[in-house]
Protein backbone atom coordinates (compact mmCIF):
# COMPACT_ATOMS: atom_id res chain seq x y z
CA UNK A 1 0.00 0.00 0.00
CA UNK A 2 1.34 3.61 -0.91
CA UNK A 3 1.77 5.74 1.86
CA UNK A 4 -1.13 8.56 2.04
CA UNK A 5 0.80 10.71 4.46
CA UNK A 6 4.66 12.31 4.13
CA UNK A 7 6.93 15.07 5.89
CA UNK A 8 8.79 17.38 4.52
CA UNK A 9 11.30 18.83 7.61
CA UNK A 10 13.39 21.88 6.81
CA UNK A 11 15.11 21.72 9.84
CA UNK A 12 15.69 18.22 11.10
CA UNK A 13 13.72 15.08 11.24
CA UNK A 14 11.60 13.35 13.34
CA UNK A 15 13.48 10.74 14.53
CA UNK A 16 17.04 12.33 14.86
CA UNK A 17 17.32 13.76 18.73
CA UNK A 18 20.47 15.18 18.29
CA UNK A 19 18.62 18.32 16.24
CA UNK A 20 16.16 20.25 16.77
CA UNK A 21 13.39 19.41 13.88
CA UNK A 22 9.90 20.90 12.63
CA UNK A 23 8.22 19.05 15.04
CA UNK A 24 9.84 19.43 17.87
CA UNK A 25 9.57 23.79 16.64
CA UNK A 26 5.49 22.91 16.33
CA UNK A 27 5.12 21.07 19.65
CA UNK A 28 7.24 23.73 21.49
CA UNK A 29 5.82 26.64 20.36
CA UNK A 30 2.28 26.12 18.89
CA UNK A 31 -0.52 28.22 20.86
CA UNK A 32 -3.03 25.16 19.66
CA UNK A 33 -6.67 27.19 19.68
CA UNK A 34 -9.73 24.81 20.95
CA UNK A 35 -11.22 24.18 17.51
CA UNK A 36 -7.85 22.32 16.62
CA UNK A 37 -7.37 20.42 19.74
CA UNK A 38 -11.27 19.38 19.77
CA UNK A 39 -10.66 18.25 16.31
CA UNK A 40 -7.43 16.04 17.37
CA UNK A 41 -9.44 14.65 19.53
CA UNK A 42 -11.67 13.53 17.31
CA UNK A 43 -8.94 12.26 14.63
CA UNK A 44 -7.00 10.13 17.55
CA UNK A 45 -10.51 8.71 18.87
CA UNK A 46 -11.75 7.85 14.99
CA UNK A 47 -8.09 6.03 14.41
CA UNK A 48 -8.47 4.27 17.43
CA UNK A 49 -11.66 3.02 16.67
CA UNK A 50 -11.09 2.16 13.56
CA UNK A 51 -8.25 0.04 14.49
CA UNK A 52 -5.69 1.92 12.19
CA UNK A 53 -1.84 1.71 11.98
CA UNK A 54 1.23 2.02 10.62
CA UNK A 55 0.95 -0.85 8.09
CA UNK A 56 -3.00 -1.52 8.46
CA UNK A 57 -2.67 -5.24 7.15
CA UNK A 58 -5.91 -6.09 8.85
CA UNK A 59 -6.72 -7.08 11.97
CA UNK A 60 -6.53 -10.48 13.90
CA UNK A 61 -6.97 -10.89 18.01
CA UNK A 62 -4.36 -13.26 20.11
CA UNK A 63 -5.73 -16.68 20.49
CA UNK A 64 -4.40 -16.27 24.01
CA UNK A 65 -6.03 -14.35 26.88
CA UNK A 66 -4.46 -12.47 29.46
CA UNK A 67 -4.25 -14.33 32.80
CA UNK A 68 -6.47 -13.00 36.04
CA UNK A 69 -4.17 -10.67 37.79
CA UNK A 70 -1.70 -10.48 35.63
CA UNK A 71 -0.03 -7.49 34.00
CA UNK A 72 0.45 -7.93 30.06
CA UNK A 73 3.45 -6.07 28.91
CA UNK A 74 3.71 -5.27 25.03
CA UNK A 75 7.83 -5.08 23.24
CA UNK A 76 7.12 -4.65 19.66
CA UNK A 77 10.17 -5.28 17.59
CA UNK A 78 12.18 -3.08 15.87
CA UNK A 79 14.05 -3.37 12.67
CA UNK A 80 17.59 -3.51 13.75
CA UNK A 81 19.00 -0.97 10.99
CA UNK A 82 16.15 1.32 10.89
CA UNK A 83 17.25 5.22 11.21
CA UNK A 84 15.23 5.57 14.63
CA UNK A 85 17.48 3.07 16.11
CA UNK A 86 20.62 3.94 14.99
CA UNK A 87 20.04 7.36 16.13
CA UNK A 88 17.50 7.48 18.81
CA UNK A 89 19.15 4.84 21.30
CA UNK A 90 21.63 5.79 23.81
CA UNK A 91 23.12 2.16 25.82
CA UNK A 92 19.74 -0.47 25.21
CA UNK A 93 19.79 -0.57 21.29
CA UNK A 94 18.85 -3.81 20.79
CA UNK A 95 15.83 -6.33 21.37
CA UNK A 96 17.26 -8.50 23.62
CA UNK A 97 18.62 -5.52 25.74
CA UNK A 98 15.36 -4.10 25.95
CA UNK A 99 13.67 -7.78 26.73
CA UNK A 100 15.93 -7.96 29.32
CA UNK A 101 15.60 -4.55 30.88
CA UNK A 102 11.48 -5.13 30.57
CA UNK A 103 12.07 -8.15 32.07
CA UNK A 104 14.24 -6.84 35.28
CA UNK A 105 11.56 -3.60 35.92
CA UNK A 106 8.63 -6.30 34.95
CA UNK A 107 9.82 -9.88 36.55
CA UNK A 108 6.31 -11.00 37.34
CA UNK A 109 4.61 -9.64 33.95
CA UNK A 110 3.23 -11.59 31.03
CA UNK A 111 5.74 -10.42 28.60
CA UNK A 112 4.69 -10.28 24.63
CA UNK A 113 6.93 -9.71 21.97
CA UNK A 114 5.81 -8.71 18.98
CA UNK A 115 8.32 -9.04 15.57
CA UNK A 116 7.95 -5.85 13.29
CA UNK A 117 6.23 -6.88 10.35
CA UNK A 118 9.27 -6.16 7.73
CA UNK A 119 10.92 -8.21 10.06
CA UNK A 120 8.95 -11.07 9.82
CA UNK A 121 8.64 -10.70 5.54
CA UNK A 122 12.60 -10.48 4.68
CA UNK A 123 12.56 -7.20 3.99
CA UNK A 124 14.67 -5.73 6.84
CA UNK A 125 16.69 -6.86 9.42
CA UNK A 126 16.37 -7.56 13.04
CA UNK A 127 15.13 -11.43 13.52
CA UNK A 128 16.39 -12.69 17.38
CA UNK A 129 16.11 -15.57 18.97
CA UNK A 130 13.27 -16.89 21.02
CA UNK A 131 14.67 -16.14 24.52
CA UNK A 132 14.12 -16.43 28.42
CA UNK A 133 13.11 -13.09 29.00
CA UNK A 134 9.73 -13.08 27.04
CA UNK A 135 6.79 -14.93 27.49
CA UNK A 136 5.24 -15.34 24.35
CA UNK A 137 6.78 -14.30 20.80
CA UNK A 138 3.15 -13.35 18.96
CA UNK A 139 3.53 -13.37 15.13
CA UNK A 140 0.00 -13.95 14.69
CA UNK A 141 -1.86 -11.44 16.27
CA UNK A 142 -2.12 -7.99 14.61
CA UNK A 143 -0.18 -5.03 16.21
CA UNK A 144 -3.67 -3.18 17.81
CA UNK A 145 -5.07 -5.94 19.08
CA UNK A 146 -2.02 -6.37 20.69
CA UNK A 147 -1.76 -3.06 22.11
CA UNK A 148 -5.20 -3.41 23.17
CA UNK A 149 -4.90 -6.53 25.44
CA UNK A 150 -1.77 -5.13 26.95
CA UNK A 151 -1.38 -3.15 30.31
CA UNK A 152 1.83 -1.31 29.27
CA UNK A 153 3.68 -1.68 26.17
CA UNK A 154 7.63 -0.81 26.16
CA UNK A 155 9.98 0.35 23.28
CA UNK A 156 12.97 1.93 21.94
CA UNK A 157 11.74 4.37 19.33
CA UNK A 158 9.05 2.40 18.09
CA UNK A 159 5.65 4.20 16.44
CA UNK A 160 3.80 2.01 18.10
CA UNK A 161 4.42 3.79 20.99
CA UNK A 162 2.63 6.66 19.67
CA UNK A 163 -0.24 4.20 18.75
CA UNK A 164 -0.49 3.11 22.54
CA UNK A 165 -0.81 6.65 24.01
CA UNK A 166 -3.75 8.05 21.52
CA UNK A 167 -5.14 4.21 22.43
CA UNK A 168 -4.74 5.17 26.81
CA UNK A 169 -2.20 3.09 27.32
CA UNK A 170 1.23 3.81 29.43
CA UNK A 171 4.27 3.65 27.46
CA UNK A 172 7.64 2.86 28.44
CA UNK A 173 10.57 4.70 26.39
CA UNK A 174 14.13 3.28 26.37
CA UNK A 175 15.34 5.58 23.68
CA UNK A 176 14.53 8.71 21.86
CA UNK A 177 11.45 8.62 19.86
CA UNK A 178 9.43 12.42 18.57
CA UNK A 179 6.50 11.40 21.45
CA UNK A 180 8.27 11.11 24.61
CA UNK A 181 9.21 13.74 27.12
CA UNK A 182 6.10 15.49 26.95
CA UNK A 183 4.89 14.31 30.27
CA UNK A 184 3.08 11.66 28.90
CA UNK A 185 5.11 8.93 28.50
CA UNK A 186 7.31 7.29 31.30
CA UNK A 187 11.26 8.19 29.73
CA UNK A 188 14.40 5.84 30.60
CA UNK A 189 16.62 8.72 29.02
CA UNK A 190 16.41 12.92 29.34
CA UNK A 191 14.55 14.04 25.94
CA UNK A 192 16.14 16.83 24.40
CA UNK A 193 14.60 20.02 22.82
CA UNK A 194 11.35 19.52 25.05
CA UNK A 195 10.62 22.87 26.64
CA UNK A 196 7.02 22.45 27.89
CA UNK A 197 4.46 19.34 28.64
CA UNK A 198 1.42 18.41 26.30
CA UNK A 199 -2.02 17.32 26.62
CA UNK A 200 -2.35 14.22 24.69
CA UNK A 201 -4.88 16.35 22.20
CA UNK A 202 -1.88 18.69 21.55
CA UNK A 203 0.62 16.14 20.64
CA UNK A 204 -1.78 14.75 18.29
CA UNK A 205 -2.45 17.91 16.77
CA UNK A 206 1.26 18.93 16.39
CA UNK A 207 1.96 14.93 14.90
CA UNK A 208 -1.46 14.40 12.68
CA UNK A 209 -2.48 18.09 11.63
CA UNK A 210 0.42 20.57 11.67
CA UNK A 211 3.34 18.03 10.73
CA UNK A 212 2.46 15.89 7.72
CA UNK A 213 1.03 16.19 4.30
CA UNK A 214 -1.38 13.49 2.91
CA UNK A 215 -2.27 12.83 -0.57
CA UNK A 216 -5.03 11.19 -1.63
CA UNK A 217 -3.97 8.28 -4.79
CA UNK A 218 -7.42 8.22 -5.86
CA UNK A 219 -8.05 11.94 -6.56
CA UNK A 220 -4.27 12.68 -7.19
CA UNK A 221 -4.70 15.95 -4.86
CA UNK A 222 -3.70 16.82 -1.04
CA UNK A 223 -6.15 15.54 1.53
CA UNK A 224 -7.01 15.88 5.14
CA UNK A 225 -5.96 13.29 7.36
CA UNK A 226 -9.81 12.59 7.99
CA UNK A 227 -10.34 11.67 4.42
CA UNK A 228 -7.41 9.72 4.73
CA UNK A 229 -8.91 7.83 8.13
CA UNK A 230 -11.82 7.34 5.97
CA UNK A 231 -9.92 6.09 3.23
CA UNK A 232 -7.84 3.06 5.69
CA UNK A 233 -11.01 2.21 6.84
CA UNK A 234 -11.53 -0.68 4.35
CA UNK A 235 -8.31 -2.40 4.58
CA UNK A 236 -7.93 -1.65 8.48
CA UNK A 237 -10.31 -3.91 8.87
CA UNK A 238 -10.12 -6.90 6.95
CA UNK A 239 -8.60 -10.24 8.17
CA UNK A 240 -4.80 -10.07 8.64
CA UNK A 241 -2.86 -10.21 5.76
CA UNK A 242 1.43 -10.28 6.12
CA UNK A 243 4.44 -8.05 4.14
CA UNK A 244 5.51 -9.67 0.87
CA UNK A 245 9.13 -9.77 0.92
CA UNK A 246 9.95 -7.18 -1.86
CA UNK A 247 13.32 -6.63 -3.01
CA UNK A 248 12.35 -3.51 -5.41
CA UNK A 249 10.60 -1.97 -2.23
CA UNK A 250 13.36 0.32 -1.43
CA UNK A 251 13.72 1.68 -4.79
CA UNK A 252 9.30 1.93 -5.17
CA UNK A 253 9.67 4.04 -1.32
CA UNK A 254 12.15 6.40 -3.32
CA UNK A 255 10.08 7.05 -6.71
CA UNK A 256 6.81 7.80 -4.41
CA UNK A 257 8.83 10.00 -1.86
CA UNK A 258 10.85 12.09 -4.35
CA UNK A 259 7.70 12.53 -7.04
CA UNK A 260 5.98 13.54 -3.53
CA UNK A 261 8.06 16.14 -2.75
CA UNK A 262 8.25 17.39 -6.43
CA UNK A 263 4.26 17.97 -6.16
CA UNK A 264 4.51 19.50 -2.78
CA UNK A 265 6.95 21.62 -4.25
CA UNK A 266 4.83 22.74 -7.80
CA UNK A 267 1.91 22.88 -4.92
CA UNK A 268 3.61 25.38 -2.82
CA UNK A 269 4.88 27.33 -5.68
CA UNK A 270 1.24 28.26 -6.77
CA UNK A 271 0.36 29.64 -3.11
Amino acid sequence: MAPYSQVIDRSGLYFDPGRPSDLTTILNETDFDDAELVRANRLRREIARLGLTKYNLGRRKPAWSPLPGKRVVLVPGQVADDASIRLGTRGITTAEDLLREVRARRPDAFIVYKPHPDVLSGNRRGAIEVNAWADLIEQDADLISLIEVADEVHTLSSLSGFEALIRGKAVHTYGLPFYAGWGLTHDALAQPWRKRTLSLDMLTAGVLLRYPIYWDWSLRLFASPELVVRQLAIPAARPLTSIRGDRLRPARKASRWIASCLRHLVWQCRK
